[in-house]
């Protein structure tokens, strides 16, 4: 077994290549830069470590890009993970902070010291202190297949209603979204359509949206729910197909009391209608 606490690294662990693993081919298919021996040496790490290599692919995506910009930080961070250089001294052990094969357990060594196991959100958290940090890493971890490889619950066969109640608002050229009536259930659970990871929570009630949450699944399919009375969610956190999102309300620009709720697939909004199962 591998030893992951600080002192010397071993690497006494299979090599796994990238071909073995459905995943991988996600990766390829979605045609998604990831170097394949980066993507091999997160196997191996994840093996030795339990943590999803998707979690490892998401922060070296934002950190660094994959070793694409590892030029020093303003705060002083370096190399591949972008670690402190005083954090490095402690999960390094004697490595080089710029070769992916020494972060990435280094990585591994942090995460896993920071609960990662119990809380994937929170130790991502711990890496950065950024909220929407942990949305970022997220975000691109569940582009190769985080939490699940398909994003809509199995029974479901896609979509499943957000809120209950009548269309007040169809989709079309200016309103690139359906409206579901809460007029009579203020506060009433807003859920969520489809498995995936929150990306943003939060908002103006001011303004345009009020409070609201996208949720981003991991083919392509994401979703938007506004004008929220209030949030149960947090950016970074995974969320289940039916998971309250919040209660339904009216801030933002509301004339009355609704779920504004949009889709995406592939960056493009499209009528939500069909990808929702008929009632």
């Amino acid at each position: 077994n591998a030893n992951l606490s600080p002192g010397p690294r071993v690497w006494n662990v299979p090599s796994v290549r990238p071909s073995a693993s459905s995943s991988s081919t996600l990766v390829l298919l979605a045609g998604l830069d990831l170097p394949a021996d980066q993507l091999a040496a997160m196997q191996r790490v994840s093996l030795m470590s339990g943590i999803p290599w998707q979690i490892f692919a998401g922060i070296a995506k934002v950190e660094s890009d994959f070793g694409r910009n590892m030029s020093t930080s303003w705060a002083g961070a370096i190399g591949y993970g972008q670690f402190m250089p005083a954090q490095w001294q402690i999960y390094g052990n004697g490595g080089d902070p710029y070769d992916y094969n020494d972060v990435l357990p280094a990585m591994a060594r942090y995460l896993l010291v920071a609960g990662v196991l119990q809380d994937v959100p929170g130790a991502i958290y711990a890496y950065n202190h950024s909220w929407d940090y942990v949305a970022l890493v997220l975000g691109v971890a569940a582009s190769y297949g985080y939490p699940d490889a398909n994003p809509l619950a199995p029974e479901s066969d896609g979509l499943i209603w957000p809120a209950i109640g009548p269309i007040s608002t169809s989709f079309g050229p200016n309103h690139q979204a359906i409206d579901i009536d809460q007029t009579e259930r203020p506060g009433a659970p807003v859920l969520a359509a489809h498995d995936g990871v929150v990306y943003y929570a939060g908002g103006d009630p001011c303004c345009s949206y009020g409070y609201y949450v996208v949720v981003v699944g991991p083919a392509g399919v994401s979703t938007l729910y506004a004008h929220f009375e209030s949030i149960d969610v947090r950016a970074g956190e995974t969320v289940r197909q039916g998971q309250p999102l919040g209660g339904a309300g009216c801030t933002g620009l509301c004339s009355g009391t609704h779920l504004h709720f949009e889709v995406f697939e592939d960056s493009i909004r499209q009528d939500p209608l069909a990808y929702l199962p008929v009632r």
